[in-house]
């Protein structure tokens, strides 16, 4: 229900359902001179009776006050299938024969030995055949290499960067952070195959580190480069020897702009996390009112705050806590807050286009509407705490780059 205003001044409101007061809190910021009521459940068929208290000039008009009422959508968006983007490398889905260890010289790349959290650095180990952490499948066709302590994949925030740190993170085969290709051919090379995405694709090597507890990180490719030399041995110690299928030219010439750019129909739950992956957008603490602002908090995939389903065909982000959806008063307009509020596929406040093809970035689809309509981007902040904002859209900026991580 949303009563127009005219232009007045609303000092006050009350609602009453079937005679009782209600507790129902109004939207300021569903549209120019409009306030916005939402009823849910047995409410909605009773008895609705708004009452305001406005303030206006002289001068104004107030005889055409009146009230508009709007359905919920009876079903979710027809386009929710989750089948996996249809452009698919070319190769057979071969896997390695695994589990295999990732071996540089003696040392051996290890997920980190909490693995509490998504993000977590990996670190150069004495090869123990024995230690699940230093356990690894690889799948040629996906690229993935997966520990076998709980599943997560080997990535960096940036493959495309010289210095990145090795992590591990949610399995995502149509992630250019986390596809790999091993060159068991030659040099025993792992590089990058696509990059971070279609612009930035110049996908560098993984650089082993020379003692025990450095931390692996990407590099200039240099296949003379000792610390860029790795073997796949499997756990009872013997060479897997070269893959039939794998040719290191497959991968890098396939084309990223089909591979990365395949639009996804409905995913989630998912992380929206920040350019490295260490932080992650949060609903707010209490959820107990609609319009409270989310934040930025340190990734955790336990938290069903941080869990959001999005849906690319209606471009809303629902978050898993109340079935509530990410929404900014005025996504045409920089420095307005990101919060939540009740889903609605026709409110241009809450329609958002991810886009994996330019950084990642997350941008208002049809601004506040059909005359105010420059959709700003979602700009993250970059402590625990900050409130993610709409601000002008540039991808060069590591704030408005973003990652949808699977909240496993």
């Amino acid at each position: 229900m949303s009563p127009w205003t005219e232009g007045a001044t609303v000092l006050s409101w009350t609602v009453l359902v079937d005679g009782l007061e209600s507790t129902v809190q109004a939207d300021e910021s569903v549209g120019q001179d409009r306030l916005g009521f939402r009823f849910s459940g047995d409410d909605a068929g009773k008895k609705i009776v708004v009452s305001l208290v406005l303030q206006a000039d002289s001068s104004i008009d107030l005889s055409s006050i009146s009230c508009t009422t709007t359905e919920a959508p009876t079903s979710a968006p027809t386009d929710s299938s989750t089948e996996a983007p249809s452009k698919q490398p070319s190769r057979s889905p071969t896997v390695k024969p695994g589990p295999t260890l990732i071996k540089a010289g003696t040392l051996c790349i290890s997920a980190h030995e909490t693995q509490s959290n998504y993000g977590l650095p990996t670190s150069m180990e004495e090869c123990d055949i024995n230690d699940p952490r230093q356990q690894w499948t690889y799948d040629v066709a996906s690229g993935l290499f997966t520990n076998e302590v709980k599943g997560w994949c080997l990535f960096a925030g940036r493959p495309d960067l010289v210095g990145q740190q090795l992590k591990t993170w949610g399995c995502d085969d149509t992630n250019p952070q986390m596809i790999w290709d091993f060159d068991d051919t030659s040099s025993g090379r792992i590089q990058s195959r696509l990059g971070y995405n279609e612009q930035y694709n110049n996908g560098k090597c993984i650089k082993s580190g020379s003692s025990v507890g450095d931390i692996p990180t990407m590099d200039v490719c240099d296949e003379t480069q000792a610390e860029q030399q790795f073997e796949l041995t499997t756990s009872s110690g013997t060479d897997n020897g070269p893959s039939p299928t794998t040719s290191p030219s497959v991968g890098l010439t396939e084309s990223p702009t089909e591979f990365i750019t395949t639009p996804p129909t409905t995913v989630g739950p998912k992380l929206i996390t920040n350019h490295d992956g260490t932080l992650c957008v949060a609903s707010h603490t209490t959820q107990n009112n609609y319009g409270l602002p989310t934040s930025i908090e340190a990734c955790n995939p336990q938290d069903v705050r941080q869990h959001w389903t999005y849906d690319a065909a209606s471009g809303l982000f629902t978050n898993q806590v109340k079935g509530w959806c990410l929404f900014a008063g005025r996504p045409d307009m920089s420095g307005q807050e990101l919060k939540t509020w009740g889903c609605n596929v026709d409110n241009p406040q809450m329609i958002w286009d991810y886009e994996i093809s330019v950084n990642g970035r997350i941008k208002s689809r049809l601004g506040y509407n059909e005359q105010y309509n420059d959709g700003k981007c979602i700009k993250s902040g970059l402590a625990v705490g900050d409130t993610p904002t709409t601000v002008i859209c540039d991808d060069t900026l590591v704030e408005q780059h973003f990652y949808l991580a699977p909240a496993e």
